[in-house]
């Protein structure tokens, strides 16, 4: 960013703002600030009149800006930015600066080839750049300065979002310089969303600054009807007038007023061509290839390009350079982007393609990597040059590996339309959509079908279709899945090993269809029944089991061989997987779950993967809500619902919302739960998939304890037909029953009702899992006549009481009271109400606690209040903080393991030391290890 005019006019106040900023990062409170306006308003001078004295002692500045031609280079502005702190680097530091979740940077600056199937590249990355950027700030304040923000890479501006989003504790000010209007990157909206964004809106100069700015251009020249003139045609613009003064006098006239008014406010693209022509005719084709180059350049390309000699092209330059064509420096770079557009713009489009073409070939035999070459060959035309085809597919692979699958997707479309050789094409649109899926594209699936069906011989085949059902089932298009393997096996190849594969992946899509999932498990019955069956087919026969209500004994033991091999056997592209952690969590064996779900996310975070820690979470937020951590399993299927719902398609989001709104239903925070419901359901998730069945599900028990039972009947009949279709009738999956008896006794219809709870205990005794079956004589209880429920809330106590489900413990035990005590046992029914009481509290069940008050207020007790402090009192992500610092996790670990900043790491810890009443991480521990061995005491309800 050279300082090309030393002295800048009439934006005191704009700079003062910039070095407020800059203080403020210098404080260590992060600053970002947006500079807006349009072109030649001054944007570019008032940046680097902020760079060119220090704002703030010892503040590190860092630039970059961006360029039309370059926005196809991945992260490169992060580059440009990061780069030169590495060149500088002594041995060893820039290793330091990689650190921890740094190191997922690393790939931007070295590339390494992506693996076939990568679930979340970019998050990833920009993860990872974060990080850089805080360690990097640890050892000095810095200032991030990006010029031209409207011509940046997409995943530079990704990152830059992101790191605005977590700048709030960071001794970091972002300055970012942008043009408005209807052009600009979406992501800027986000950017002008950030808490701590300030927006900075450039004007004309008004007439003083004019009248300044021409004195020092014009000397005693500039008088005041000059002044006027100039003022009254720019308009105030800065490039304007300079361009503008830079035109006076060439026709030798000393009435330079008289000069601006037959100049008038001609197009500046005008006047820079009519100005290079002024200086030969050779001067036309040095300044058009430099437009074509794109940006800063060395002479010898844009003489080459052009076809001068150098001794032709270096005074010819200096010209230039002179008539504020080019910027001083002895790389060419016009004087501004106006500049510049104006050229590139006067050549006709067929002759830029053609130059475009010649500047690759220029570039290519000049060693410049594939990246840069097919920055130009985007903008050539196609001829069938299958060296062209080599290096887009040579620059993917480099983008794909640098975390930008987006950027690789528009080198591979243009390899397609060069074309290459019909053998090579399948292979182009398997790479193609293999990077469209890593971008989360929908355009993936139509590229990976026909991949596959091109597959250039049928060894090929399963391969390319094995592939291609992986990564599609990792973003959710099952529907996909089903049909690449349906066609696959069914082709009559020659399948070998990937036979089974195949079908394993056909199953495990097919299953969540409601259209479908018959015929699958028909299917599968022989592999099923198979002794030596690969590990996959076990889980498969374990999943089967659990679907159909079978002991939860005989689950197991299908499963215990899976468990003991460390699912080592299992791909971990594949969603047998998640089917293992199902199992485990219907059939009680949570300890187990939760382990494996533990070294499920550490892995996604130790690669950066926010799709599948979103997705492990879901799956947490399961585990959570059954063992009764009601908080945690809302934080959890929070933390999935918002990345769902910015990334991933309808079904995907309503399979975190149906987990959301459960944990919140339970909680008590039912506006809540139904501002998730309303979220999900205006993504249109399609039927007849189990996605939908769950959410269905979750909010027919929302409208129950919304009290609208005719609108939870409505969703709990459709959840039960879904289920029915799935073949899933296991009472701890297919739980609609419970919710839908709850309804039809509010509507009046006790024969129904007992009707469904009965079902639903017959089926919790045939799984034989105390939760289940607790959980359903619960919900049997509250459906028969009175006289009977008292046998069925006893059993269900003590069935619950020796799990760790105390949320259903604390149901049992508040149903049980209120029971009692309408039968006339107030003294009896306190026991149960005090503990029900106690329990609901510490699950964060509000409005259990509330119910289980009003009763024990029936019962003449006086119960307590509810703690403000203590552990009690942390909500779900104070407490999820506190526990990894008693680990002996620091702040910065904390804030890198949860994917949140240091600063709101910072926030939950302060919050978190007041509740406890402890002043040293060092009492942690012992504070928070009192709340669980306190959890789940009190008085027996048989005392």
């Amino acid at each position: 960013m050279r300082h090309h005019h030393p002295v800048i006019f009439g934006r005191d106040g704009e700079l003062a703002m910039l070095r407020a900023a800059a203080a403020e990062a210098g404080t260590g409170r992060g600053a970002l600030v947006l500079v807006e306006g349009p072109a030649g308003i001054g944007k570019t001078s008032l940046l680097r009149a902020a760079c060119a004295r220090r704002p703030v002692a010892g503040m590190r500045i860092l630039t970059a800006r961006g360029l039309v031609l370059e926005r196809g280079i991945p992260y490169g502005i992060a580059r440009q930015l990061l780069e030169p702190v590495r060149a500088a680097a002594v041995p060893g530091e820039w290793d330091e600066l990689l650190d921890g979740a740094a190191g997922l940077a690393a790939r931007v600056f070295d590339w390494a080839e992506a693996g076939p199937v990568e679930d979340d590249l970019l998050y990833a990355t920009a993860h990872g750049l974060y990080w850089l950027v805080a360690n990097l700030a640890t050892s000095s304040p810095l200032m991030i300065v990006v010029d031209d923000a409207h011509w940046a890479d997409e995943p530079s501006l990704q990152w830059l979002a992101h790191l605005a989003a977590r700048i709030d504790g960071l001794p970091v000010a972002l300055v970012i310089a942008m043009r408005g209007g209807p052009d600009e990157p979406v992501l800027l909206d986000e950017l002008r969303a950030c808490p701590v964004c300030t927006e900075l809106r450039l004007g004309p100069l008004d007439s003083a600054a004019t009248a300044a700015l021409l004195h020092e251009r014009l000397g005693e020249q500039a008088d005041a009807r000059l002044r006027q003139a100039c003022h009254v045609s720019t308009g105030g613009n800065p490039f304007l007038l300079h361009a503008l003064v830079g035109a006076l006098g060439a026709d030798g006239t000393s009435d330079l007023a008289g000069q601006v008014a037959r100049l008038g406010p001609q197009p500046v693209a005008q006047a820079v061509l009519r100005r290079v022509s002024q200086l030969g005719e050779d001067a036309g084709p040095l300044t058009r290839a430099l437009a074509v180059l794109g940006g800063p350049a060395p002479l010898r390309h844009a003489a080459t390009l052009s076809g001068l000699d150098l001794a032709r092209a270096a005074p010819l330059a200096d010209q230039l350079r002179a008539a504020d064509v080019l910027a001083p420096g002895a790389t060419l770079e016009f004087a501004h982007p106006i500049v510049s557009t104006a050229i590139y713009e006067s050549i006709p489009p067929g002759e830029r393609a053609l130059a475009h073409a010649r500047a690759a070939l220029l570039l290519q035999g000049d060693g410049a990597d594939a990246e840069r070459v097919a920055l130009h060959l985007l903008h050539s035309e196609p001829d069938s040059n299958q060296q062209v085809t080599a290096v887009l597919r040579a620059a993917a692979t480099a983008a794909s590996g640098r975390g930008a699958p987006g950027i690789a997707a528009d080198y591979l479309r243009r390899a397609l339309a060069e074309p290459p050789l019909a053998q090579a094409r399948p292979a182009v649109l398997l790479e193609l959509g293999l990077a469209l899926a890593s971008d989360r594209s929908p355009a993936a699936v139509p590229a990976l079908r026909q991949a596959v069906e091109l597959a250039a011989a049928p060894r090929d085949r399963p391969a390319a279709a094995l592939l291609a059902a992986r990564v599609l089932g990792i973003w959710g298009h099952h529907d996909a899945v089903i049909g690449i393997c349906h066609d696959a096996l069914a082709a009559g190849d020659d399948l070998g090993p990937a036979a089974d594969d195949l079908e394993a992946e056909l199953l495990a899509s097919s299953l969540i269809s409601t259209a479908t999932a018959a015929s699958a498990w028909a299917r599968a019955q022989s592999r099923l029944a198979d002794p030596d069956a690969p590990a996959g087919w076990r889980i498969y026969g374990a999943l089967y089991a659990t679907s159909t209500a079978q002991p939860a004994d005989d689950v197991l033991a299908r499963l215990a061989p899976v468990l003991a091999s460390g699912l080592r056997d299992i791909s971990p592209s594949s969603l047998a997987a998640v089917y293992v952690l199902l199992v485990l969590i219907v059939n009680d064996e949570l300890a187990t779950a939760s382990q494996i779900c533990d070294q499920v996310l550490s892995a996604a975070r130790s690669r950066g993967s926010m799709s599948m820690v979103a997705h492990a979470s879901c799956l947490r937020s399961v585990i959570n809500r059954r063992l009764g951590k009601l908080e945690d399993a809302a934080a959890d299927g929070m933390l999935a619902l918002d990345f769902k719902l910015a990334t991933s398609p309808p079904l995907a989001v309503a399979w975190a919302a149906a987990f959301c709104i459960e944990a919140l239903t339970c909680l008590g925070r039912l506006e809540e739960a139904e501002t998730v419901a309303t979220a999900a359901a205006s993504r249109e998730p399609p039927g007849g998939w189990l996605h939908t069945v769950l959410f269905w599900q979750a909010r027919g028990a929302l409208r129950v304890a919304q009290r609208r039972p005719a609108e939870a009947l409505d969703d709990l009949t459709a959840a039960g037909a879904g289920w029915r279709d799935l073949g899933i009738d296991h009472p701890a999956i297919a739980s609609w029953r419970t919710a839908a008896a709850a309804a039809h006794t509010a509507t009046g219809h006790p024969g129904q009702a007992v009707a469904l709870a009965s079902e639903q205990l017959a089926l919790a005794r045939k799984t034989g899992t105390a939760v289940t079956l607790g959980s359903a004589l619960r919900a049997y209880a509250a459906a028969v006549p009175g006289e009977d429920r008292g046998g069925a809330l006893w059993e269900a106590v003590s069935l619950l009481d020796p799990t760790p489900a105390r949320y259903e413990l604390a149901l049992a035990l508040a149903d049980l009271g209120a029971h009692l005590r309408r039968s006339g046992r107030r003294s009896d029914a306190r026991a149960p109400l005090r503990r029900a009481l106690d329990l609901a509290q510490r699950t964060g069940a509000a409005s259990l606690a509330e119910q289980a008050r009003r009763e024990l207020l029936a019962t003449g007790a006086r119960p307590r209040r509810t703690a403000l402090t203590g552990p009690d009192a942390l909500t779900s992500a104070e407490r999820q903080v506190a526990d990894l610092a008693a680990s002996g996790l620091s702040n910065r670990q904390i804030a890198q393991h949860l994917f949140i900043s240091q600063a709101t790491v910072e926030t939950h810890l302060r919050h978190a030391f007041r509740k406890l009443g402890v002043t040293a991480r060092a009492e942690l521990p012992a504070r928070l290890a009192d709340q669980e061995a306190r959890t789940g005491q009190g008085a027996s309800p048989h005392n």
